[in-house]
């Protein structure tokens, strides 16, 4: 437990205080949900008396006789809320995603979500749990984040399970059914593009030029290097791109795109800088470093990695004020400027498989429900071949 300040030393645990117009001002902090509680200048004495209750009656008593009945309590009757303390201090520091530790946001994730499982559950053992009340507390949330507090719970589940605290072995919350995650976010428009792009870094102007032509995401754009403009026997100039995210599926990861003017424009005006580079996006660095302090995948100073693009489109799209009327999480991000160009090839005449073979998706499909739906929903296209 981290070490008290001193004005609260001797006071019971969540209680806090501070001295203000020359007597003491009382506080009491929820130790389930975080939230405070202020009493003001209440006698000492009664601060402490109420701190001692509540932390008995929402904590449970910690005395030495209840440990050891704790200890030969079977688990299948011990509270609910005893196994998130286990699931938390034990099983989740030992969980690995691909070989590593939890990074530190998705362990805080994690104690977040407990706080409230605690809450909702603190005296109910497993088997007390019914279906109504895994539903009852997964209805509270947004559906993505409903479906993140279902994950969080069928992994507790399978953990009781394996444990022997649920003796059915019946992982009740995976009988509830996912909530549908409709796309929050609004698409960009080109008035809204236009408005980011005056509130921009030059390099991230060029930048969000280059994806408007080329359809390519944050991580292609940072990958792409000068020498993959090519000149190619029978075909002409050239701009090789791999995508990661869908190398699996082979052949249409590595695409070839044959140079047209607009893209060809938007490749040289990167250069405008005259910065020394071997990198098609790149900036001047705001302060020279080290190469061993460099950012973990950086090889050249200029070099701009994938979140660098986001945090500088996310900036100037909140320096423009233009999508503030919406929620953050609906406000367009740097990717949604592939549906924005993908829209205006369609709109200009572009094949739409010509246009899906450029966002290198596996499919057709793909392309028209996740991105062109967007921006032509009731719409009639007629797409012609280029």
């Amino acid at each position: 437990m981290t070490k008290r300040r001193r004005i609260n030393q001797g006071l019971p645990d969540n209680l806090y205080r501070k001295q203000r117009r020359g007597g003491w001002y009382y506080s009491y902090r929820d130790p389930l949900t975080n939230e405070w509680t202020h009493w003001g200048y209440a006698p000492e004495a009664d601060a402490i008396a109420a701190a001692l209750q509540l932390n008995l009656e929402l904590l449970g008593r910690r005395d030495l006789v209840g440990m050891v009945l704790k200890k030969n309590k079977p688990n299948a009757q011990r509270p609910l809320a005893e196994f998130c303390d286990i699931f938390e201090q034990q099983i989740l520091p030992e969980k690995r995603n691909r070989g590593k530790p939890l990074s530190k946001a998705t362990m805080d994730g994690y104690r977040q979500r407990l706080v409230h499982i605690r809450a909702a559950w603190p005296k109910q053992t497993f088997a007390d749990v019914t279906l109504d009340d895994v539903d009852a507390l997964l209805d509270k949330y947004p559906a993505r984040q409903s479906n993140v507090y279902r994950a969080t719970l069928m992994l507790m589940w399978r953990y009781a399970i394996s444990k022997g605290w649920i003796q059915d072995k019946h992982n009740l919350p995976a009988d509830t059914i996912p909530r549908s995650e409709e796309v929050e976010r609004q698409p960009l428009s080109l008035e809204g593009f236009n408005s980011i792009k005056e509130h921009a870094d030059p390099w991230l102007q060029r930048c969000m030029d280059l994806a408007l032509e080329s359809l390519q995401g944050r991580g292609e754009l940072a990958r792409m290097k000068k020498s993959d403009r090519h000149l190619e026997p029978g075909v002409g100039k050239v701009l090789d791109v791999v995508r990661q995210k869908v190398e699996k599926w082979g052949v249409s990861a590595r695409i070839r795109l044959v140079i047209w003017p607009e893209l060809d424009a938007a490749i040289d005006a990167c250069g405008d800088d005259q910065l020394a580079s071997p990198y098609i996006v790149h900036r001047k660095p705001a302060k020279k470093k080290k190469r061993g302090d460099w950012a973990e995948g950086r090889d050249h100073i200029t070099q701009v990695m994938p979140a660098d693009i986001s945090r500088a489109f996310f900036a100037a799209r909140e320096a423009s004020g233009f999508y503030a009327h919406l929620d953050k999480a609906e406000r367009p991000t740097f990717h949604s400027i592939r549906a924005l160009g993908g829209s205006m090839k369609v709109d200009a005449g572009w094949d739409s498989a010509v246009v899906s073979d450029m966002m290198a998706h596996a499919d057709e499909e793909t392309t028209n429900e996740h991105y062109l739906s967007k921006h032509h929903a009731g719409e009639w296209t007629l797409i012609c071949p280029k």
